[in-house]
């Protein structure tokens, strides 16, 4: 079974330590849109708004967008079980891993499946999806975004769903 690194892996998705090569991509989770009746589309909170922009930057492989939307002293960890594995401290090192990741897998993108937020804190089901040796790949995880002042400011992700 080959390993790849993830952000250091995937915002994602993204940001996994080590991700499993494995199923091939799911189709994407159709887009929830307003209720019959309503007026109009709800609006979308700040904290996931921010969020949303950081991952669109990510998809269109943008680092320097990426570093716009997450503050100086960005924490992007990983947990699993009990440990907590940094992956990137502050914009430089996520420049640094973001750019390695998107040289190294120039088709990465990432959606959002579900989410929920609660102030400050997006917690989303994010798909990481890629093309390898002709193989559509995806893997699945949970990740939570905090944010201070529109920005992102933590990224805790954990391990992928099989």
């Amino acid at each position: 079974m080959k390993r790849l690194p993830v952000i250091v892996g995937v915002l994602l998705p993204l940001a996994v330590a080590v991700v499993a090569y494995g199923s091939p991509a799911a189709p994407a989770a159709p887009a929830v849109g307003p209720r019959v009746g309503d007026d109009e589309t709800p609006a979308v909170h700040p904290s996931r708004a921010a969020v949303d922009r950081l991952l669109q930057a990510f998809n269109d492989h943008d680092v320097d967008a990426m570093l716009a939307g997450v503050t100086d002293d960005i924490g992007w960890y990983y947990v699993q079980d009990a440990a907590v594995t940094v992956e990137a401290e502050g914009k430089q090192a996520l420049r640094k891993g973001m750019t390695g990741y998107f040289k190294a897998i120039p088709s990465a993108r990432s959606a959002f499946e579900e989410s929920m937020v609660s102030g400050a804190y997006v917690t989303v089901r994010e798909r990481a999806s890629w093309r390898q040796q002709e193989q559509d790949l995806s893997q699945s995880s949970l990740a939570v975004y905090q944010v201070r002042d529109g920005l992102v400011a933590r990224v805790w992700y954990y391990p992928v769903e099989r």
